[in-house]
């Protein structure tokens, strides 16, 4: 993760110098600023139990703490540098151990007592002179034999400048790393600034955030995966109520083809769902229910357009929950290859028991709602023979009949599709009729079963009626003639 400070707001950071401070962090020089400035800092200020500033001022062991400045508009921040006066200086961090240390104190440079003890006893030796024997010894002080051995002799005759009188202890004389502070103690360090981060937000020119998932070797056919995930969650009292995400898939099919998205989720402990946005450009809604669902409206330039090649459709429908297994709460219109353009009324569920089709013609011609018989709409025009009219009619089969999907069971008179076909093919329209859905493994409808549904055509038989009874009245003209005769 670059160009962004992973670590949370109220944490210190030893920063390299003042030379400059980021604007997500303040220098932690003990100094006064305003809530409303630092909003963030002065939440997590009141989450350690922020002292009064009277106390902070007075006792400046206790200034690693915030204070609650004024009471109402300002806060303290902890004097880590030594800062204010009378702080102390040069401050490192150590931990609490376990809470035996109060959190916040600070404390001046201390270390344990060097002492010892040395013991002389004044002996004369048997030429008579006296000596000084060094018979004990304690603490920084310890005896030992040199080349010089543990006497020194010291004349009948001595002064004050002969006579042992002076003894030295000097650390320094036994290792450099004493006396290198007339006041402090401390180890190998460097010098920087301390900061405190005081807001969630960050300013970064160019900054890249990379959250990156790796294999070793590709997965096989169908095997989804997904690139690093930034992840946005909301928790109540611990437990995670809502989540956002953004991430990549990647899956690559048996056939080769490859398909990477980019997938927004949005979860609840109620619901979820998501939008992916592949490389080839389209964009995908994967809700419950498969469906783009919006309450405004959508407004385009150019036209709108669904694009597919396997099944297109656009529904309606109607959010009203009341009456739901009426036909025609949702209207489809959809397109495949099989069936054409049809326009399907279902129930709100969008069952396919008891729906309505309507099919509209996808062979050649013009489908015209106000009517095709004027003079310029058609060709090839010689009167007919009514005969022919009559041969068709007289050939078809009247029957009785029940639908199948009639409930009332309702007697009814007409003629059979496949026998009126043969008869006159101009009798009989091929309609394609959904009977189950083909979804795919995510879910989303990609196409339909169907099955032939045949109807009758009422206008060549309408026409083909014209033609008998203009026949007949011909022949009724015939025979008022012959009987006049």
């Amino acid at each position: 993760m670059n160009g962004v400070q992973n670590f949370g707001v109220g944490m210190p950071i030893l920063w390299t110098s003042r030379a400059f401070t980021p604007a997500w962090a303040v220098v932690s020089d003990g100094q006064i600023l305003n809530r409303a400035d630092w909003p963030e800092l002065w939440v997590h200020a009141q989450m350690h139990t922020p002292i009064d500033d009277a106390d902070w001022l007075a006792n400046p062991g206790k200034r690693g703490n915030y204070s609650n400045g004024d009471g109402s508009t300002t806060f303290r921040v902890p004097d880590f540098n030594g800062v204010q006066s009378g702080s102390i200086p040069g401050l490192f961090g150590r931990g609490d151990q376990g809470g035996l240390l109060p959190a916040g104190n600070v404390y001046e440079s201390a270390a344990p007592d060097i002492a010892g003890t040395l013991n002389f006893r004044q002996v004369r030796a048997p030429a008579g002179e006296l000596n000084n024997n060094l018979v004990g010894s304690g603490g920084a002080f310890s005896t030992s034999t040199g080349t010089t051995g543990q006497y020194g002799p010291i004349s009948l005759n001595g002064t004050l400048a002969t006579a042992l009188q002076l003894l030295s202890f000097k650390a320094s004389d036994s290792n450099p790393v004493y006396g290198r502070s007339a006041n402090q103690v401390w180890p190998n360090s460097f010098v920087g600034v301390w900061i405190i981060r005081a807001s969630g937000g960050f300013t970064a020119a160019n900054t890249l955030w990379s959250v990156i998932n790796e294999d070793a070797e590709a997965p096989g056919p169908g095997v989804l995966t997904r690139g690093g995930n930034v992840i946005s969650s909301y928790k109540i009292a611990g437990v995670e109520v809502a989540r956002g995400s953004l991430s990549v898939s990647h899956n690559t099919y048996s056939s080769g083809f490859r398909d990477v998205s980019a997938v927004i989720e949005a979860w609840s402990t109620d619901a979820s769902a998501s939008w992916s946005f592949n490389h080839a450009g389209f964009i995908k809604p994967n809700t419950p229910s498969g469906q783009f669902i919006t309450q405004a409206e959508i407004g385009l330039s150019g036209g709108l357009f669904s694009n597919g090649d396997r099944f297109i459709a656009v529904g309606l429908r109607d959010q009203n929950t009341a009456n739901a297994d009426a036909v025609g709460k949702t209207w489809i219109m959809s397109l495949n290859g099989t069936s054409g353009l049809q326009f399907i009324a279902r129930n709100r569920a969008q069952s396919n028991v008891g729906q309505l089709v309507i099919n509209m013609p996808y062979s050649s011609g013009t489908l015209a709602l106000q009517g095709t018989s004027g003079l310029a709409y058609k060709r090839d025009i010689k009167d007919a023979d009514l005969a022919e009219a009559v041969n068709r009619i007289d050939a078809l089969r009247m029957v009785n009949f029940v639908y199948n999907d009639d409930e009332q069971e309702r007697l009814r008179f007409g003629i059979i599709a496949e026998e009126a076909e043969k008869v006159a093919p101009q009798y009989i329209k091929h309609n394609s009729e959904e009977i189950a859905d083909i979804m795919d493994d995510d879910g989303n409808k990609i196409g339909a079963e169907t099955r032939d549904r045949p109807s009758v055509d009422n206008n060549p038989i309408v026409m083909d009626l014209l033609g008998y009874v203009k026949h007949l009245k011909a022949e009724i003209e015939m025979l008022k003639t012959a009987l006049k005769g």
